[in-house]
């Protein structure tokens, strides 16, 4: 393996911004907390610069470094958004998403609005390129809202489709934009319930899609989907056959076969081929038999279709691209790690790629095919050494009711089974989402900090196939309670966790598994931690109705046959005997902080133990550095005085 001058310079642009020493045995917190020093790089169309988010002050930024004059660019951040991903437009200009988290005008929630702007790097100047033209407001009060890449129409450099709508009350549009001026053409007038618009591989609308709710009522919403032709002749697909069992992701080079999403004959999702005019699948592209296709991978020139990935325990990339595939393999043999390609220069055979696995967050390396140079350019997270890291153990735990379930179990580096360790459990939020083998900041932590981890896939987790997530609907404190407590028992009777020195700790959906679980298993747990998680199901499921798409959603919260105060923490708080950590964000747009609060007024009002916590800037995910260090330092010190040595 080569190493250039090149590493050595990203290496340095780096250190001033999150520089770090290795540090044995305790690590400080904010190797953890820190977001990733060098993480989404890709190249731009020369291969001359690479441009990457990192962390500043604890805030994702982007920066961008020229390969020919070792001279880098720290792009400004706009202050009242957070960095929500970018793009090259063209040699000089990125396309950069923000994300603003506030409340729109006449709305009693807060939302996340995404928000597009280019920027040269040369002149140091942005653009809105969905500025209003009917009102001047700033960013932070806007007509507009919404703002969406639709095509990169790669053989236009200076243009792109995108989507917004110039009236919170109109449906959006498409509009093409000039990158360099941000003026804008509408080539698609909005059609009522479509919120969500996509072009084909040659950037021509082909399709659309959103939800509408007729006077404010679950019962009523109903679902858009229309296909388009070159013609611009709509059909509905919710009146076709196919679209009831089959989801369109995306377009192939041939204009009446698109890629759709569906099950397999063992319930998993994989992608297919169909054909629009026979409504006929054309061929089975890749699936799996127990686990779902996650997504789809884009060609890192093209933006086109180029592969999938999907995670039975650690998250891989197959390559349909026969180029990339033939990269990734005889990259994986020379790295013995998980690759996949970020980035490739237009006229040259220079790639970017990152390996993992499930000790490293990850590493950027930089390869010249026609020489077969390899040079590693950055770690992601900089001060994080996989030598220091614990791989986790891939467990299936058996369940009450004669099933299984996968999980994930973090030891202390150097741990062994029998060693009976205080013990975290951490259920995953969602519940519609899973945890992986891969490297994971919050349960590497805690194993650093001594703590054997349980983090359970309970039923109701994404990834493992229809079935699987339908058996969480309405299990709310029923199945899926009882799945993390079977890991819970496993655990212990497998000799990994002292049952005297137990806490479960969880945000979101594991939030409430946290408050619930005293109550439904009171002797289990000493003490329990909830971070942005869901106390009182009532009040969640009332907010829950001012969102469009909700509905179903809805539906599935709480247990079957019982009333929602039964299975809500807030509501049964007088049975709670352990001590309680609550932490939330102000600025969490999902579930709302105030919560949080009124949970830790009523256990103060029962003479319950417990503490409160309240993170001004974190989000739902607790995304920032500083609420990360908050967080997982006031849950180190709680655990410690509960169940640590």
């Amino acid at each position: 393996m080569h190493f250039s001058m090149f590493a050595g310079l990203v290496a340095a642009a780096i250190t001033f911004i999150a520089g770090g020493t290795h540090a044995a045995n305790k690590i400080p917190v904010e190797a953890f907390a820190s977001p990733p020093n060098f993480s989404s790089a890709t190249l731009s169309p020369s291969g001359t610069k690479i441009a990457f988010m990192t962390s500043v002050e604890g805030h994702r930024h982007i920066m961008v470094l020229d390969r020919a004059t070792n001279k880098s660019v720290l792009v400004p951040p706009h202050e009242k958004a957070e960095l929500g991903g970018f793009f090259w437009g063209n040699e000089e200009t990125l396309i950069i998403t923000f994300l603003l988290s506030r409340k729109r005008e006449g709305m009693r929630l807060r939302g996340t609005e995404s928000k597009l702007f280019s920027f040269n790097i040369k002149s140091h100047e942005y653009v809105w390129l969905g500025k209003p033209k009917k009102k001047k407001e700033s960013l932070g009060k806007t007509v507009a809202f919404g703002e969406n890449v639709v095509h990169s129409l790669p053989a236009e450099p200076d243009k792109i489709l995108i989507s917004l709508s110039e009236d919170i009350y109109r449906p959006p549009e498409v509009f093409k934009v000039n990158i360099k001026n941000g003026r804008r053409t509408k080539v698609k007038r909005g059609i009522r319930g479509v919120y969500s618009w996509f072009a084909d591989q040659t950037g021509h609308i082909r399709f659309g899609a959103g939800i509408v709710r007729q006077n404010n009522s679950l019962d009523s919403e109903r679902k858009y989907a229309f296909l388009f032709d070159k013609d611009g002749n709509k059909t509905d697909l919710e009146k076709t056959d196919w679209y009831e069992n089959y989801k369109l992701i995306d377009f192939t080079p041939d204009p009446n076969v698109i890629y759709v999403s569906g099950k397999t004959e063992n319930g998993t999702k994989a992608i297919f081929t169909l054909d629009v005019t026979t409504g006929k699948i054309v061929e089975k592209i890749f699936g799996h038999d127990r686990v779902d296709v996650d997504n789809t991978v884009r060609h890192p020139l093209t933006r086109n279709v180029a592969g999938v990935g999907y995670t039975v325990d650690s998250y891989k990339v197959k390559y349909f691209d026969a180029d990339l595939a033939r990269i990734q393999h005889s990259l994986k043999k020379a790295l013995k790690s998980d690759i996949y390609i970020t980035g490739r220069a237009r006229d040259k055979n220079l790639y970017l790629v990152v390996a993992t696995a499930p000790n490293n967050p990850g590493e950027y390396y930089l390869f010249n095919r026609d020489t077969g140079k390899l040079d590693y350019l950055a770690a992601r997270l900089n001060a994080i050494y996989p030598e220091d890291m614990s791989s986790p153990l891939i467990v299936q735990i058996p369940t009450r009711d004669d099933d299984t379930i996968p999980a994930y179990v973090t030891l202390p580096k150097g741990a062994k089974k029998g060693a009976r360790l205080p013990t975290v459990v951490l259920p995953h939020g969602g519940p519609h989402a899973r945890d992986t083998a891969d490297w994971d900041f919050w349960s590497q932590f805690y194993a650093n900090r001594g703590y054997a981890v349980m983090q359970p896939n309970f039923r109701g987790s994404t990834g493992y196939g229809d079935g699987f997530m339908k058996a969480g609907r309405k299990r709310w404190g029923g199945l899926m309670q009882d799945d993390v407590t079977d890991a819970t028992l496993w655990m212990i009777n497998e000799g990994y966790a002292d049952p005297e020195r137990i806490c479960i700790v969880g945000a979101s959906y594991g939030g409430y598994a946290a408050m619930f679980a005293p109550i439904k298993e009171p002797e289990l747990y000493k003490c329990a931690i909830s971070i942005n998680g869901v106390p009182d199901l009532p009040a969640m499921k009332l907010s829950d109705k001012n969102h469009v798409g909700f509905g179903e959603w809805i539906k599935n919260i709480g247990l079957k046959g019982q009333p929602d105060e039964t299975v809500s923490p807030y509501h049964r708080a007088e049975e709670i005997n352990i001590p309680m950590l609550l932490m939330s964000s102000v600025d969490d747009d999902r579930v709302p902080y105030k919560m949080s609060q009124r949970m830790q007024s009523r256990m103060k009002k029962l003479k319950k133990n417990s503490r409160y916590i309240q993170i001004e800037n974190g989000g739902h995910s607790m995304i920032t550095e500083a609420a990360r260090v908050k967080m997982l330092s006031e849950t180190e010190k709680f655990l410690a005085e509960h169940i640590g040595k």
